[in-house]
């Protein structure tokens, strides 16, 4: 019996080394929170809202950014909302701004304003409904395609898509978050818009033509003015606008390009900041820490030093987890960089990054993986085949094995017989 047993196992163990790889799937130990699309959670003042489904959130308490999924500290909600499907979600200094839409007629687009002290009990105060508006989109990867929302001191500018599927920016006063007051719907003679930033006075906006930047002087809210002032930045299939303290930028899939404020509507070209580009490694968004530019890219993440001309890189980030394809979204706050990203274990998810040494960002979340959990299908089936080759193989040599034995008993018996 020993024999056989040793055979078995040795069996087994050149089967499982000589069989063609199999995939096995890790599973992320502590980032079960799910992280949907563009920008569906947001971070600011160590406080995290994200969104479920519906209009229920989960809001987490970050003063201890090793613990993020404590239950102390975290908070389920249903927010309650005169939309039934929330859009994207903002932190203010004093209020959550939420647009949303019926789910069930996707028809007249609303924000909705609440006071958010305390931050995780968030109370309603007011709302806006925007007639004859429909959301750009519900469920897609493509910034382009979602929702935006800017903020400028007290005012509030959504992008909406009016029935007639013509862009439109809605300027709103939220001074008075109880009683938010429209000033006016912006709409450029040439759409889609691509994006948009406010800086003071001046809304910057980017569309489809070749000279694709364009001003317009909002120093009276209630009548948005075209300027003539036009400039060309390259762009692919898009071009998005980000304001960092007095310069814009602009990117597209591959390029960044940068602007001095001081003297607008003249706007001076700072800086063109080309990267490589490999396939689908094109830039999904930028954001900023201190003077450092972070840029992140759909399979890593760069970080450039923006204090001198030429940025010079200082890191870069690569996510090493199981079943990786991809980064979407980033905010900083304080010292952390909140990146959702895609993978085939969970759709979406999140990691934390600690800029504090900004050449050896870290990893603080999710600290951990637990492998294999689950097993792929293809390693199951594998598996399967193997084990029951190897119990047929077994059996036959037992029988064969029997059969033998038996011959031999019959031989000596006939051999006794006969002496």
């Amino acid at each position: 019996m020993l024999k056989w047993q040793n055979y078995f196992f040795t069996l087994l163990v050149i089967f499982i080394l000589s069989s063609p790889p199999t995939l096995v799937t890790g599973q992320l130990e502590k980032a079960s929170n799910t992280i949907y699309m563009y920008p569906v959670f947001d971070v600011h003042n160590d406080w995290m809202i994200e969104k479920v489904t519906g209009t229920s959130v989960i809001i987490r308490d970050l003063s201890d950014i090793t613990d993020l999924e404590a239950e102390e500290t975290t908070y389920n909600l249903l927010l309650p909302l005169e939309g039934t499907d929330i859009l994207s979600l903002y932190w203010t200094d004093y209020s959550l701004a939420i647009p949303t839409i019926d789910s069930k007629t996707y028809d007249d687009l609303l924000l909705e304003l609440l006071d958010r002290t305390p931050a995780h009990t968030p109370e309603w105060q007011g709302s806006c409904t925007f007639d004859d508006t429909k959301p750009l989109h519900t469920s897609s990867d493509d910034f382009f395609k979602q929702q935006k929302f800017k903020l400028e001191g007290n005012y509030a500018f959504l992008q909406v898509l009016e029935d007639s599927n013509d862009h439109a920016i809605e300027i709103i006063n939220i001074a008075d978050i109880a009683a938010p007051v429209k000033e006016a719907r912006y709409k450029h003679e040439n759409t889609p818009l691509f994006d948009y930033a406010v800086y003071e006075d001046t809304m910057f906006i980017s569309i489809d033509e070749a000279e694709n930047l364009r001003l317009v002087d909002i120093s009276d809210k209630n009548n948005p003015i075209n300027l003539n002032h036009t400039f060309s930045v390259p762009y692919e299939y898009y071009c998005y606008l980000i304001v960092k303290d007095n310069q814009l930028f602009a990117f597209s899939e591959r390029t960044i390009t940068v602007f001095d404020l001081s003297n607008i509507p003249d706007l001076e070209l700072v800086y063109e900041l080309e990267l490589e580009f490999f396939g689908a490694d094109q830039i999904q968004r930028i954001a900023f820490y201190e003077h450092y530019l972070i840029v992140i890219r759909k399979t890593i993440i760069s970080i450039f030093d923006t204090a001198i001309i030429p940025y010079s890189l200082m890191s870069e980030i690569a996510f090493d987890g199981p079943g990786f394809e991809g980064f979407y979204y980033g905010v900083v706050d304080n010292e952390y960089l909140y990146v959702s990203l895609y993978n085939t274990i969970e759709d979406y998810t999140l990691a934390v990054y600690d800029l504090t040494n900004i050449l050896e960002p870290v990893l603080v979340f999710p600290i951990e993986f637990t492998t294999p959990v689950p097993v792929s299908m293809l390693t199951s089936i594998t598996t399967l085949i193997q084990t029951v080759f190897i119990i047929i193989f077994c059996r036959k040599k037992r029988k064969k094995k029997q059969r033998k034995e038996k011959v031999e008993q019959q031989f000596f018996t006939n051999r006794d017989t006969h002496s």
